[in-house]
């Protein structure tokens, strides 16, 4: 990648951008059918990522909504290497803007914006035998 930053969200659910490897940057994928997924802080567990028609992406503690159901499909074609996080009912493409987590109508041409990437929660712990 070519940021070395993860979205973090804090115990309010203030969303931002961090260098960090703490619990504010690890989140939760959690099915919920037809291939989509909430997205929950691990620390903040009643926190879901969700996003509205504008673009603008913020947390909720409201699970059930349509608002809080994301795709994960692989970043398209000539895009970097990853994946991208599509709003479900707005069809949206979830992205760091440089001041902000927006969603935006298409995939972006500057694709590090729009293209993360996954890795599992325990793999920057001290001491774990797995990583």
């Amino acid at each position: 990648p070519r940021r070395d930053e993860r979205f973090s969200g804090d115990f309010a659910g203030k969303l931002s951008m961090s260098k960090n490897w703490k619990g504010w940057e690890v989140w939760r994928f959690i099915e919920c059918g037809d291939g989509h997924v909430y997205i929950s802080s691990w620390t903040h567990h009643k926190k879901f990522l969700c996003s509205n028609e504008s673009g603008d992406v913020m947390t909720t503690e409201n699970r059930r909504g349509p608002w809080e159901k994301w795709n994960v499909e692989l970043a398209p074609q000539g895009g970097t290497d990853g994946v991208v996080i599509k709003s479900t009912v707005h069809d949206r493409y979830l992205r760091w803007n440089g001041n902000a987590l927006i969603t935006s109508k298409t995939y972006e041409d500057n694709a590090h914006w729009t293209t993360w990437h996954i890795e599992s929660a325990h793999k920057h712990r001290p001491g774990c035998p797995m990583c």
